[in-house]
């Protein structure tokens, strides 16, 4: 059975106002897009972590603030004080694979640029890679056991040659 593996990316200062938001530390959230995660995890540490919703999660320079769904007023914000915030592996992955938007895309053992990566593409329950070449737009799982190596110098992503994967 596979364990979820929680990364702490902060804790909770305070609450902030009169509707439940709380204000973080930056910690690790400084990398976290606006619009992710959907779902933190808060606890002493990881292993007694609960999942919370979140409603919405705003960065600004100097302070973080996060709404949790059903946190509904100072007091309840208040009871979150001092407790760490966790994020799934998954997201850490996830996050990687995001930052490769725009990178260059080749097959190993070629020195020929496929196309490069536009998008990923999270409508289906397995995110893919929206690869723009010259002729048309392919779509490959975006799982890192299809690639080879990562050149962020270079920004090229090289893929395995999986048969039928590329076109040839």
């Amino acid at each position: 059975m596979d364990h979820l593996v929680l990364l702490p990316v902060g804790s909770i200062l305070k609450s902030f106002g009169l509707n439940g938001t709380v204000l973080l530390n930056r910690g690790s959230l400084k990398n976290i897009k606006v619009d992710e995660p959907k779902v933190l995890w808060l606890g002493e540490s990881a292993q007694v972590a609960r999942p919370w919703k979140v409603d919405y999660l705003r960065i600004s320079t100097k302070k973080v603030y996060l709404k949790l769904r059903d946190i509904n007023s100072r007091q309840e914000a208040d009871y979150l004080k001092g407790l760490k915030v966790f994020v799934p592996r998954e997201y850490e992955l996830k996050k990687e694979l995001i930052d490769l938007i725009g990178f260059r895309v080749r097959v190993i053992n070629s020195a020929k640029d496929i196309g490069f990566i536009s998008s990923l593409d999270e409508t289906n329950p397995q995110a893919l890679f929206v690869i723009q070449s010259e002729d048309a737009t392919l779509l490959v799982p975006a799982v890192t056991d299809l690639i080879e190596q990562i050149d962020p110098e270079q920004q090229i992503v090289i893929f395995k040659d999986i048969e039928g994967l590329f076109p040839k």
